[in-house]
This record gives structure tokens, C-alpha cells and sequence, in this order.
């Protein structure tokens, strides 16, 4: 063989040694991919992260020859990405990206680390007040972290309903017993405002007896006028029934009970002793209330002389 055969040959076998060594022929043939540019030559990237955070794209990913890529870093909370290393060399974080380009060697190794940091919660204050007629749970100043909800458990108090709630001087209606304060960002004052019930808006306040019909409760005959007395009926803020003589003297005073649309009044409003008063009819400054005594003597209980009656009054 010629000596210059023979140094072909051995600079070939350089060539393909030093092709090999790089990164990695999608195929075998033909043999060198400067003479065929149409072979892809591979590469591959290993990618890890550290306690801490994760990297997008993660283990290992096979790109082109000369090729990049860019990869995302994303940090838990509590942590800050620090620092990224590119084959053992460490490199500095400005951003939650990072690119490595025209990737050459077989396999490159990329490992990023993160290291704990003070986290800084934003927290925003909430103010919770009721009006008149009810309370609101919790109240008072509620300290809340950005991003946080807060629910409000409203509570009418008796002859009172929710009627709607003003957050930060914007009033929005009620439509339940909740209120759901959602993703707070802000400061926020809320104020829960109630409004008296139809029934009990009529009824407060005194009343001037205009006439009395009366029969005794075992009697079907007519019902008997009497002139009415000289006391006034008044309802009270503090859900007590007071009746007053002309001269403002206290002449009775009991609980009532508000039962859908009628109001049923005295010390037993189950009518088992005592007196059972029931508002019957309730329309303007108009009232119509039935009252049943139940007598009780010196030999007890005397159904014969229960009353029946019914009395009209005028709101004053």
C-alpha cells in the first residue's frame, strides 16, 4: 500500500473518532455528516432541581446539534431560585428563565438550586359593624391575608329582618343569613343594616282602644258591645306588651310571641291559664285582637265564664 493510501486511511479514522465524540448520529450512514449534510446529529440535556422549586423542562431532553433552549424556573413559597449550574459551573439567577444556546457536547448536565427566604404576607384589615335590629358574626376588626374570604353570620334580632349590607359605602342586597366576602385585596368597612318587619313596624308603638265585643267562650249567641276602658296598649322596643291607665299608670305587662303573620300576647300564649290575646287583623294604623280569658276562682277553673272578646284599637 502506498505511504499516502495509508495516511488517508488514518486521518479518516481521526474524523470518525472525533464525529463520535461529540453528539450522537440519528443514523450510521453514510458515516461523516459533513459529507451529507442531511444527518441529524442529537444531543442531550439532563435537567434536575434542588429542593425547593422545579424546572420546566425537567429530566432528560434530546435537542438538535447547535440547537437552545430555554428553560422556566418556578420557586415554592418560603423559597428563591439561587443560583443554576451548567456542568458543575455555577451561574447567577436574574430571572425566572434561563437559555443555554448552540449546545454542542453530547450531554450537558443542568441542576438549579434554591434557598429559603423570609416570606413577607400581605394582610389587609376587615371592619364588621351591625346596625340596629340584629348582630353579625365575627365583628370588630378581622386582620386577613391577601387573597383570603370571610363569611358573615347574620342574625336578625325579634320584629326585625337583614335588609342589606354596605361595603365600603356600596350597598348590595341580602338573600340570606350569610355574607361571603371573596379574594380580599383591599381594606374593607362593612356595615350589616336590618329593617323592622311589616307586622312589627304597624304594631310598635301605642294604640287607643275604639270598641269591645265580648261573649263567654261556651256561648253561640251574638256578641255583646261593651264600652271600651280608658287604657292604652303599648309595644315596646325590648319585645314586652304594656298596658298603661289613662293616668300612665303600668296596669299589666307580658311577653308576646310573633308568629308569622299574627302577634299572640300574654303570660301564657299557649292559653293554658291567663290570658291569650291574638292580633287577627293588622291593616294601616288599624287593629283587630281577639282576646280568650280563661277564668280562675276561688274554686278554680270555671270554663262558664271565659271570655271571648274582641277589641278594635286605632294607632296613635
Amino acid at each position: 500500500m502506498k505511504r499516502s493510501n495509508v495516511f488517508l486511511l488514518i486521518l479518516l479514522c481521526i474524523v470518525v473518532g472525533l464525529v463520535s465524540s461529540s453528539c450522537t448520529r440519528e443514523d450510521f450512514y453514510p458515516l461523516d455528516p459533513i459529507v451529507d449534510p442531511t444527518v441529524v446529529v442529537k444531543c442531550a440535556v439532563e435537567a434536575t432541581s434542588g429542593l425547593g422549586g422545579i424546572i420546566t423542562p425537567s429530566g432528560v431532553i434530546t435537542v438538535n446539534k447547535g440547537s437552545s433552549i430555554t428553560f422556566a424556573i418556578n420557586s415554592d413559597l418560603g423559597f428563591k431560585a439561587d443560583s443554576i449550574y451548567i456542568d458543575g459551573v455555577s451561574s447567577p439567577l436574574i430571572s425566572d428563565t434561563y437559555s443555554i444556546t448552540n449546545i454542542i457536547k453530547d450531554t450537558t448536565i443542568v441542576e438549579v438550586s434554591f434557598r429559603k427566604v423570609e416570606v413577607e404576607v400581605e394582610t389587609f384589615s376587615v371592619e364588621v359593624t351591625a346596625g340596629t335590629g340584629g348582630t353579625v358574626t365575627p365583628s370588630g376588626i378581622i386582620n386577613v391575608i391577601k387573597g383570603a374570604s370571610l363569611s358573615l353570620n347574620i342574625t336578625a334580632d325579634f320584629g326585625h329582618e337583614a335588609d342589606f349590607v354596605v361595603v365600603n359605602g356600596v350597598s348590595h342586597p341580602l338573600t340570606s343569613s350569610t355574607y361571603a366576602l371573596n379574594n380580599i385585596t383591599s381594606n374593607l368597612k362593612i356595615e350589616v343594616m336590618f329593617k323592622k318587619t311589616y307586622i312589627w313596624y304597624l304594631i310598635q308603638g301605642s294604640f287607643k282602644e275604639l270598641s269591645c265585643e265580648a261573649r263567654t267562650v261556651n256561648t253561640t249567641g251574638d256578641w255583646i258591645s261593651f264600652p271600651v276602658d280608658s287604657r292604652k296598649y303599648f309595644f315596646d322596643d325590648h319585645g314586652r306588651f304594656k298596658l298603661f291607665s289613662e293616668g300612665g299608670t303600668l296596669v299589666g305587662d307580658g311577653p308576646y310571641i310573633l308568629e308569622e303573620d299574627s302577634l299572640i300576647i300574654g303570660p301564657d300564649p299557649n292559653g293554658n291559664g291567663g290570658i291569650r290575646n291574638k292580633i287577627i287583623i293588622l291593616n294601616g294604623d288599624s287593629m283587630v285582637l281577639r282576646s280568650v280569658g280563661l277564668y280562675y276562682g276561688p274554686n278554680g277553673y270555671d270554663p262558664s265564664k271565659n271570655m271571648d272578646e274582641i277589641r278594635k284599637y286605632k294607632h296613635l
